[in-house]
């Protein structure tokens, strides 16, 4: 993961600038692990507003893949999240970008 942060970095950037029309929880917290399958995603109930997921991710990726693989994790817990529908598909064409490399104004 550290060898991609700087990316990570601009993925949460373009998140953070998003203007949401109808917050309903307040963070997302994904946890990342190569203890889990790959392609796992499992919520963990909070209380405190957090929707939190612990994700599998592949071992011994290229950046590319990596980047790849995370762009499917990040999308796969904003589709489960309860965000509202606008919201949902502000953050999917954020990450769907990112996951092309692709330049975006706010990206």
């Amino acid at each position: 993961m550290r060898r991609i942060r700087p990316q990570l970095e601009e993925l949460a950037t373009a998140f953070e600038q998003v203007e949401m029309l109808d917050p309903l929880q307040k963070s997302t917290l994904i946890l990342i692990t190569d203890e889990n399958e790959p392609g796992s995603l499992k919520e963990v109930k909070t209380t405190d507003g957090t929707f939190q997921v612990i994700a599998g991710c592949r071992t011994g990726l290229s950046d590319d893949g990596l980047r790849e693989e995370l762009s499917k994790i990040v999308r796969a817990t904003v589709e489960l999240s309860s965000f509202s529908k606008p919201d949902r598909l502000a953050f999917i064409e954020i990450i769907e970008s990112w996951a092309k490399n692709e330049p975006r104004a706010n990206l």
